[in-house]
Order: C-alpha cells, then structure tokens, then sequence
C-alpha cells in the first residue's frame, strides 16, 4: 500500500497538467492510443500476413522472391516444412 503514496505526486502532477489542458488532451491522447494502434497493427500484418501472401503468390506463379539477408533461410527452411 506505501507503493501508492509514492506514485501519488506523480499521478497528482498529471491530473493537474489534464485539467489544464481540457478536452482537447483528452482528444489528443484518444487520437495518439488510436494512432499507436494502427502502427502496431502495421508492425503485425508486415510480419506475419504479408509474408503469407508473399509466400502464396510465389506457390502461385512460381516466382521466388529473395526476402532480406537471413529471413530467406528461415522462410526457405520454413516453406519445405509444409
């Protein structure tokens, strides 16, 4: 519980700064969670979903393409897996 009150003064210094501010930090904080949303979903489908549809397109027209230095053993070790 002492772990707390160590964080208050803390906690009393943002709530401070958020009254100052009003609304419009509350709508500039909602819009940077959304926009730190939308780079982490970027991040996920750039290295999961992208390399499936790349890696489909290859099945499909046979063409190989040469991921970066290092990503190509693993997606080649990978794709001889299935």
């Amino acid at each position: 519980m002492d772990l707390i009150y160590y964080y208050l003064p803390a906690l009393e210094t943002i709530r401070d700064f958020l009254e100052l501010g009003g609304n419009v930090l509350f709508v500039i904080g909602l819009l940077t969670l959304f926009m730190w949303a939308l780079i982490i979903e970027r991040i996920v489908y750039i290295r999961i979903g992208h390399r499936r549809i790349v890696l489909a397109y290859d099945k499909v027209v046979g063409y190989q393409f040469s991921f970066p230095a290092g990503l190509s053993q693993q997606v080649g070790t990978h794709r001889n897996t299935r």
